[in-house]
Formats: C-alpha cells, structure tokens, sequence
C-alpha cells in the first residue's frame, strides 16, 4: 500500500513540475520605463502620449512595446469599462503607440503574426457584416492597429469606418487589420501592470488602467489586453 501511495505522489509531482514547464515555457513579463515614444510617431498622436514605454517580453524576447495616451477624450462619462470599450468603440479614438521589431514574436487575435513596424492603436468595433459571429466577448473591444505611415495627420479623422479597416489592413500580408481584444475588468485591483492568464480560454493578459477625460474631470478604465491567444474562429 505504501509503494502504491509512493508512485501516485510521484506521478501527481511529475504532472504538476510538467505543467508549471508548460505555464513556463513562453511566460510574459510586463516592464515599465520611462521613455518616450520613437520619432516615428505622426505629429497627431505625439502629443497624445504619456512618456512611459509597456515592455511586454517573453522567453523569445521583447514582443511588444506599448506607448499609451495620457487620458481618452470622452463627450459623457461611462457608467463602466464595459460602457468605456463600447463608446471608444464608436468614437475609434487614439489609445496609443506599439513598436514591433521581431517577425513572428507578436500573434494578433486572428492568430496572424503582425508584421514588424510601428503602428498607431485605434479604438475599434468589428463590422457587422456577417464575418465576425462569436469570434469576441464584446462586439467592440479591439486594438485596431494602424500603420504609422497610413495613419498620418491628413487621415487623423476618418469619416467612414470601412475607409480606416481599408487603410489598416493594406500593407499586411494577413489581408486583414491586426487586432488585439480589449476586455472590461470591474476594478482595478492589485499591481498595475501585470500579466495574467485566462487557462480555460488560453488567454494571456497585459492588465492595466486606461484613463478617461470629459473636460477637466479624469476617470479610471480597468481592462485587461489580450496579448497571447486568439478568438473563437470558425
């Protein structure tokens, strides 16, 4: 009988050293430093943009290297950050700056890699044109990232939300925006940043606080970014 307890607790601490090799193997770390954002940044957005970089790594290196704006212009304050998403949704406001340098190290929601480059992150909705059934939690929640060239001062407000996916998406190889799912947290409780994992879904998270404005008045907006993982695609 003790022989058999012997091997049942050594194969529970062989399964339990696999999976945490496993939870290990591409773990992300988030790192804040105070720098601003490259010269590349177009004259429209620079300003925009706190001094602060979001250095998202992992085991193969830097992934992502996130700028910020300082707070989101909003007309009304929304009740949540459910109600923030679905207005900034709307709105396709400036939310930040993202610098890539490596090929194949950033994988959007789509699970297309995103091509190295520097892009302006745009606040978005998916079109409602019968593709996107059930491949997101919100109908508006993305990260639209647009190339820094394309999004310049001349197109910094687009009046036609099908001419900004069209200028999105024109120089990937994806022929398709890259994207990353933007979800609402009830609070912001803990440290921020941080990373955290959702294991049912297969989700990494860059937690972290968006800041909103209406006139002088600021406001919290608790999200977490999905970083790693994709949507339910059929």
């Amino acid at each position: 009988m003790q022989k058999t307890y012997t091997r049942i607790l050594l194969t529970l601490l062989t399964l339990h050293a696999g999976a945490l090799a496993m939870a290990d193997e591409h773990a992300f770390t988030v790192e804040v430093k105070d720098q601003t954002a490259p010269e590349t940044v177009p004259g429209h957005v620079k300003d925009l943009l706190a001094p602060k970089a979001y250095v998202v790594s992992n085991d193969e290196g830097v992934c992502y290297e996130f700028w910020l704006v300082t707070a989101i212009d909003f007309e009304s304050e929304p009740a949540d950050s459910a109600a923030a998403i679905e207005m900034m949704g709307e709105a396709f406001p400036v939310l930040g700056y993202v610098k890539i340098d490596q090929a194949e190290t950033c994988i959007d929601f789509r699970d297309d890699p995103i091509d190295p480059g520097h892009y302006v992150i745009r606040g978005s909705f998916q079109p409602n044109n019968g593709d996107h059934l059930g491949t997101s939690p919100l109908k508006s929640g993305f990260m639209l990232f647009m190339p820094h060239e394309v999004d310049d001062d001349d197109l910094a407000n687009y009046d036609d939300r099908e001419d900004m996916w069209e200028e999105s998406l024109a120089p990937t190889e994806a022929g398709h925006p890259p994207i990353l799912n933007l979800q609402p947290m009830a609070s912001l409780d803990g440290e921020l940043p941080r990373i955290e994992e959702d294991t049912e879904e297969e989700w990494v998270f860059l937690t972290m606080n968006l800041t909103g404005k209406v006139g002088d008045k600021s406001f919290d907006i608790p999200v977490r970014l999905v970083i790693d993982g994709i949507g339910d695609i059929e």
